[in-house]
């Protein structure tokens, strides 16, 4: 269903807008930019589609963004990818749904680890993994 999700999005034509949309507003502000505004498009996107639907639908986009900002997609795959493991609602991912409708934590319990999850994520990846991308060549 998730895959199916993802390419009626395709279908529709909703990758070719968020592609050229990203082509004419963000690509003239440079690279680094353009890596945070695809993290900030996948972590905003993960309250409308589960995970495996966004890389099924936006993942040709992100590495069309790439070829033609001259980055190296397999970059922005990572970022994409990562942006989509930063959820901060139970109903956003399986696993997490799962235990949440056992009672195994609360609303409350699960949105403070999400979020302490997403900032040390966010940090540690514009500090540490950019950087490190860039140092073995993948950016």
């Amino acid at each position: 269903a998730c895959m199916g999700i993802g390419g009626v999005a395709a279908y529709a034509g909703v990758t070719t807008l968020v592609s050229s949309f990203f082509m004419n507003t963000v690509a003239p502000l440079g690279g680094f930019v353009a890596m945070g505004a695809i993290y900030i498009f996948g972590v905003l996107l993960n309250f409308l589609m589960t995970p495996m639907a966004m890389l099924a639908s936006f993942l040709g986009p992100v590495i069309e963004i790439g070829q033609e900002m001259g980055i190296n997609p397999e970059g922005l795959i990572y970022i994409f990818y990562t942006s989509c493991d930063q959820i901060i609602l139970p109903y956003e991912y399986a696993n997490y749904l799962l235990g949440f409708s056992f009672g195994l934590m609360t609303m409350k319990q699960f949105i403070s680890m999400s979020l302490v999850k997403m900032i040390v994520g966010t940090i540690f990846l514009f500090t540490v993994m950019i950087a490190w991308w860039n140092l073995i060549g993948v950016l």
